[in-house]
């Protein structure tokens, strides 16, 4: 018989010298096998050249009269063309054909009495029982379906030489099912290991010389160890948690097995009544089930514990009035409770306590209290002590509805503060401190029947007399009053329109009365300069009529205009060349003026973003610090810029200027020294026209441009480079 080995997928490290290629390996516990590769599954079965090539001497157990082996020159070797695989020859013919598919089937044929097949030596642990399952069915490709083939499966000890299992009989295997014919259905075979280390044989065989062997075998499935019983080990540990926790009960859970290694993913919860809303004792229960179906179970306690204690606890305590002379203990009426220790005023502490009785004043008591979680609570009251009961009057004059604004009278004793009530509405309470007293009630009395009382109370706010007021009614003047806008910083009036018989308007500004000023033609304006100065101040105009009499006001709404703003620069200025100083300008800047050695001079207009300064004979040294400044049209500085200063050695002259009488002289007239060529004339800081000169004298009409004596008036010799 003639045998061929066609590949091995190998579980662990053992020789295995069949292949020229070694096949991919796959670790598995030691001396536990679980699962073994499937034979056809090996990638080193599909499209593998160069063989083996294997001699039938060089089988162990080989004898040539009894194996069919007649010609020594019979040899078994690789044929390359990848279609086929291995291919074993006898005589020059081909005596066994594999085909290999690649999707984990192999298909062999044999002629005569060849042997063919795969084999496979794994870890085994001796006296386990283990199974694996297959599917073979018979026939062939190449020559029909009626070729009937027979599939032989053994499993021997293993040696470490693979020569040894491939003849029959040179090691007597642990189990063989002997040839049988495959009729494509799964099987599943069994065995016990008696050692370390199990060879699986599938081999195709056909006994009669002639006959032709066909056999397709696939879905050879994982090698069970079908010996363990041992139950799964869950590991899970009691947890303690605090209400309000999140809980995913799998977290931090592990599952091994003695056989199957982690097999924490097949961790099932199969009850949990955890809830982390209320604190409690809870438990949680696993379950796992190992590949043998052995079932391994663990229950934990899950521990809720209720939130820390962190509110402080409530002090009730409120503020007290006592008399001079009374007694005063600042625990009574006192208490304390706690959302978790409940009532706790024993344990109150007064902190401190400035109260004394002997004397009217207002005092402070405070208050601590600790609960058992270490929180601290706090309280202070006021405790006031008043002097004794005062005694006082109160009168109230006739008040005329539509005429007067105040209600007036006298009050005596210890009448300290008043109040007027209209049909029961109190209106406020004013401080009094000499008689008569004057309440200002407005328009708040509009009927003769209307109640009026004017209620007088001693310091300590308690009634001491009370006075009804008489009314009577006059025919009303009337009238209305409006107020506009006022903006801070820009407006100097506040202004409005009025109605009907209004013949002064007064202004209050938080609580200030000003001055009431004569009014006509529907509308007014009040100088307010000076006196509203912030928004949050509070004006109200007041209308008048010719009597006196308020007919009527009006809140002012007040805004402040934005700040104003601007940037300037200076050019560079040449000392003996230029006469001005020029340079640019913007935002809200009106005005220029020019501060030469800590000497201010006098602001010029400016318009269009660039100035002209006139300078002539102001800077006269290179040393000199000279600085532009910007102003808006209110006067206020928004800017400055230094002037950078250069020297150019100028024409050197002289000018003098005669005394000009205003409403007499026309022209402007003085003498000049030096080579000069014109002069002009600078008045207000604005320049005229310059005017040709010779002979040491000039004359410039200035008829005009020269009007007050106030104005500042320059006349300006140039020589020829700068005429």
């Amino acid at each position: 018989m003639t045998t061929a080995l066609i590949g091995s997928q190998v579980i662990t490290t053992i020789p295995f010298n069949v292949l020229a290629a070694e096949p991919t390996q796959t670790t598995n516990k030691t001396q536990q096998v679980k699962i073994s590769t499937p034979l056809l599954k090996n990638t080193a079965f599909n499209d593998k050249t160069g063989w083996y090539p294997i001699l039938p001497s060089e089988v162990v157990g080989y004898d040539p009269g009894t194996d069919g082996w007649e010609n020594a020159s019979n040899e078994m070797y690789q044929n390359d063309a990848p279609e086929y695989g291995a291919s074993t020859y006898v005589g020059g013919a081909a005596m066994t054909t594999a085909s290999f598919v690649g999707n984990g089937t192999l298909h062999i044929t044999n002629h005569g009495q060849n042997e063919f097949g795969i084999a496979q030596p794994f870890n085994t642990v001796p006296g386990h029982t283990y199974s694996f399952t297959y599917t073979a069915k018979t026939g062939d490709t190449e020559y029909g379906p009626d070729f009937i083939g027979t599939l032989n499966v053994a499993f021997s000890n293993y040696s470490g030489d693979w020569r040894a299992m491939r003849v029959p009989g040179a090691s007597s295997p642990i189990s063989q099912t002997g040839y049988v014919v495959p009729d494509g259905t799964a099987k599943t075979i069994s065995f016990t290991a008696n050692s370390t280390q199990t060879y699986i044989q599938m081999s195709v065989g056909e006994h009669d010389p002639d006959g032709i062997n066909g056999v397709t075998i696939s879905n050879i499935g994982d090698v069970i160890d079908t010996s363990d019983t041992t139950k799964p080990i869950i590991n899970a540990s009691d947890k303690t948690l605090t209400v309000g926790d999140s809980y995913n009960p799998l977290t931090g859970v592990t599952a091994s097995d003695d056989t199957d290694g982690d097999i924490t993913s097949k961790i099932k919860v199969t009850s949990n009544n955890v809830d982390t809303s209320k604190a409690g004792t809870y438990q949680v229960s696993y379950s796992v089930t190992d590949a043998a179906g052995n079932v391994g179970t663990k229950t934990i306690t899950v521990t809720v514990k209720a939130a820390p204690d962190t509110t402080k606890p409530v002090i009730n305590a409120s503020d007290k009035t006592l008399t001079v002379g009374d007694s005063y203990n600042p625990l009574t009426g006192v208490t304390a409770s706690d959302d978790t220790d409940g009532d706790i005023t024993s344990k109150i502490k007064v902190t401190s306590n400035n109260v004394d009785t002997s004397k009217a004043g207002t005092y402070q008591v405070s208050y601590s209290v600790t609960d058992a979680a270490g929180n601290v609570g706090t309280k202070t009251i006021t405790v006031t002590v008043k002097e004794p009961a005062t005694q006082g009057a109160v009168t109230a004059n006739t008040f005329t509805i539509n005429q007067d604004s105040y209600v007036t009278g006298n009050f005596t004793g210890g009448v300290k503060k008043l109040s007027v009530f209209v049909n029961g509405k109190q209106l406020s309470t004013i401080n009094v401190t000499s008689s008569p007293y004057k309440f200002y009630a407005g328009r708040n009395i509009t009927s003769v029947n209307d109640n009026v009382v004017v209620v007088g109370y001693d310091s300590s706010g308690k009634e001491l007399d009370r006075a009804q007021v008489a009314l009577t009614k006059e025919n009303p003047s009337q009238g209305t009053l409006t107020a506009n806008p006022f903006t801070i910083g820009k407006d100097g009036y506040v202004t409005g329109n009025f109605t009907g018989d209004v013949a002064k308007v007064g202004m209050v500004i938080n609580g200030k009365e000003y001055t009431a000023i004569q009014v006509a033609n529907g509308s007014y304006r009040y100088y307010a300069g000076g006196k509203i100065t912030s928004i949050n101040d509070t004006v109200t105009m007041i209308a008048y009529d010719k009597s006196g009499k308020e007919l009527d006001r009006a809140q002012v709404a007040l805004t402040k205009e934005n700040p104003s703003q601007g940037t300037l620069t200076a050019n560079p200025f040449t000392i003996g060349k230029d006469g001005y100083v020029t340079g640019n300008f913007t935002g809200d800047v009106a005005k220029v003026g020019m501060v030469i050695n800590g000497k201010e001079y006098t602001a010029i207009q400016v318009a269009n973003g660039s100035y002209r300064y006139y300078a002539g004979g102001k800077i006269v040294s290179v040393n000199d610090t000279v600085t532009m400044i910007a102003y808006d049209k209110s006067g206020k500085e928004l800017n400055r810029a230094n002037v950078k200063l250069n020297n150019d050695a100028p024409e050197m002259g002289t000018i003098a200027a005669n005394p000009f009488t205003i409403g007499q002289d026309s022209y402007v007239k003085g003498s000049y020294t030096g080579n000069a060529a014109r002069v002009g004339l600078i008045v207000n800081g604005k320049e005229y026209s310059r005017v040709a000169v010779n002979g040491g004298s000039y004359q410039y009409y200035a008829g005009g441009k020269i009007l007050t004596v106030n104005d500042d008036v320059y006349a300006v010799l140039y020589d020829a480079k700068r005429a």
